[in-house]
């Protein structure tokens, strides 16, 4: 069993993610045997083994040879850093295969969030900030 992860870009550097746009992940995996009931698993983890996304799937039936499972997602509003994903496969509860996935996603995106570091979160969300006074009058 091999896996092959590709990031949201196909170019020379497709693990770095640069936009808050669609992304698109992709694993690769090479099956030497058949899964008749399979349980797929994928997580996103910060350097630090902060979980901070996971999904499975279930009743996989895959035959042996290659198959892509994708993730698309409308964004990742990630604080730019290094990231890593985990993906594994199990059979009937017994674990095929776990891979933490090499080289990491790299986040490249603008920094959206706070100037001073020790008040950033995990999210980079865009986000519009207006002060209103008295009755909802905009001040410049």
């Amino acid at each position: 069993m091999k896996w092959h992860f590709a990031g949201a870009r196909e170019d020379e550097n497709p693990n770095r993610l640069e936009s808050l746009e669609e992304v698109t992940v992709r694993f690769d995996l090479r099956l030497d045997a058949a899964v008749q009931r399979g349980h797929h698993g994928v997580a996103l983890f910060t350097t630090s083994r902060e979980l901070l996304w996971a999904k499975a799937m279930d009743g996989l039936r895959l035959q042996p040879g290659l198959h892509t499972i994708s993730y698309t997602f409308p964004c990742l509003p990630l604080r730019p850093g290094p990231y890593f994903w985990q993906v594994s496969l199990w059979e009937e509860g017994k674990l095929l295969d776990s891979w933490d996935c090499l080289p990491e996603m790299i986040v490249a995106t603008p920094n959206l969030q706070h100037a001073r570091d020790e008040w950033n979160g995990v999210l980079n969300l865009p986000c519009k900030a207006v002060v209103t006074e008295g009755e909802g009058v905009e001040v410049a």
